[in-house]
């Protein structure tokens, strides 16, 4: 472990990150809702899939702590080389000039953490909805023939860039002038200069032409026809209602005026845990929740705080969309109940709720 920051500390945290994972049970379940970013390390996790990055594992993240602030742990990113279709293996270790489009729609699952929020069948079902939605919206469904470059997010980014990169107007262009200083390499990852007549020594324009009819029409094929709910595999069918295209939210309490006059403690609950708000809630005045929505788990946070009994609970893995996830958390370490006084500006409020 290389800490980067907060040096003048010591890890005392980092262990308790490490005995908390190996907690089982619901003591583990509580443990990862109190103490992990939940949505942060949800998202991190479904892109993970999207772009089919093959290289989080023992290596290539890092592990950040909210400290001072929320105290919640997720993983950050790191080294993507390894994805989109690149593999590391044996005979050409990171110089497999071929696309592989199948599998890692889990991955990162050898790193405890990983393996722990995969484990969990509330937080993995988290997961696999925003693999839906960001596989939705960025990789997409097979397209009709004939569809437009210009409605498919992969191809419009690569014509984009590349129209930045390498435009056909400026000779030699940035890529072009790369490409002759720094030349190019074989299979099993010999350099040879641009001019060799190999097939692996690719320009970037053929190199993005490749992509677009050898790794995108695989990778689509792959996800959509036999790793969706229905065909063979775990990734749901989409969340809109075919009536109104918009996902069906079941409401809980709702409390826009907290008693203890703390309006950072406000919250909208969420009674289902199946559900993608990704982006932004926007309520009356304008004022902006960030959809870090929140699983808890209802009867240990009743428990805790209200010390009512369990039968009288709230049904488990309740969400929430919080102002502030501290002054959120403060109001069950505080006792207090997350029953708001209920009135009719709450009906206002509900109103005025859009999803972006």
């Amino acid at each position: 472990m290389e800490k980067k920051t907060r040096k003048f500390e010591n890890n005392n945290d980092l262990k308790a990150l490490i005995d908390g994972l190996d907690l089982t049970g619901p003591a583990l379940a509580n443990y990862l809702y109190d103490n992990i970013d939940i949505p942060r390390c949800v998202n991190m996790l479904a892109v993970n899939s999207v772009i089919r990055n093959i290289d989080m594992h023992s290596k290539n993240w890092y592990i950040y702590r909210d400290t001072g602030r929320s105290g919640e742990w997720a993983i950050l990113p790191w080294d993507l080389d390894l994805s989109q279709g690149r593999v590391w293996n044996t005979q050409n270790t990171y110089f497999d000039n071929a696309l592989y489009t199948d599998g890692f729609v889990v991955t990162g699952d050898s790193i405890r953490l990983v393996a722990q929020l995969f484990a969990n069948s509330a937080i993995r079902t988290m997961i696999l909805r925003r693999i839906r939605t960001l596989t939705d919206r960025f990789l997409q469904p097979p397209p009709a023939p004939g569809t437009p470059e210009s409605v498919l997010y992969y191809e419009r980014r690569l014509n984009e860039q590349s129209a930045l990169i390498d435009p056909p107007a400026i000779v030699p262009s940035d890529a072009q002038r790369d490409f002759e200083k720094w030349g190019s390499w074989l299979q099993a990852g010999r350099t040879v200069s641009y001019t060799n007549a190999n097939a692996a020594v690719e320009t970037m324009a053929e190199a993005i032409q490749r992509y677009k009819t050898e790794y995108l029409p695989k990778r689509r094929n792959y996800i959509y026809n036999t790793q969706v709910v229905g065909k063979g595999g775990q990734i749901p069918q989409p969340q809109n209602s075919p009536i109104t295209g918009q996902p069906v939210i079941n409401f809980g309490a709702i409390d826009f005026s907290p008693t203890s006059g703390n309006q950072d403690a406000e919250f909208i609950q969420l009674a289902q845990y199946e559900l993608d708000c990704g982006g932004y809630f926007r309520l009356a005045a304008d004022r902006r929740h960030r959809a870090h929505v929140r699983a808890r788990d209802g009867p240990r946070a009743q428990r805790r705080a209200l010390r009512l009994p369990e039968r009288r609970g709230l049904p488990r893995a309740h969400r929430f969309a919080e102002r502030w996830r501290g002054a959120f958390r403060a109001r069950w370490l505080q006792g207090a109940s997350f029953q708001p006084r209920r009135n009719a500006h709450a009906h206002r409020h509900l109103r005025k709720y859009e999803q972006y």
